[in-house]
């Protein structure tokens, strides 16, 4: 096994490393869909639990910065089962 395929999975969500012949480059999650993907799902999912359990916080600053956090918790809540779907598949996709 190559040791460029020895990256945790964690390391995986902010950080790929990419093998080239004469150089190795760093790839941060906006250049690598499939992490950038991640990222985005993980955001939903954390923004709804958020929104769920300390529901001030978001309702309070639906605009400027945390407007996003808001509006990743409105999606989380009303496709709940699509972004679930979405989390299995990524979960299955990072650890195989």
């Amino acid at each position: 096994m190559p040791w460029w395929h020895l990256a945790t999975s964690q390391h995986r969500l902010a950080l790929a490393l990419v093998h080239h012949p004469t150089r190795t480059t760093i790839m941060t999650a906006l250049f690598n869909f499939e992490a950038l993907l991640l990222v985005i799902i993980l955001s939903i999912c954390t923004s709804a639990y958020v929104h769920d359990v300390f529901p001030r916080i978001l309702d309070s600053n639906k605009n400027g910065a945390l407007g996003f956090l808001w509006k990743f918790a409105r999606v989380g809540e009303r496709l709940s089962p699509y972004i679930s779907i979405a989390c299995v598949i990524m979960a299955f996709r990072t650890w195989a």
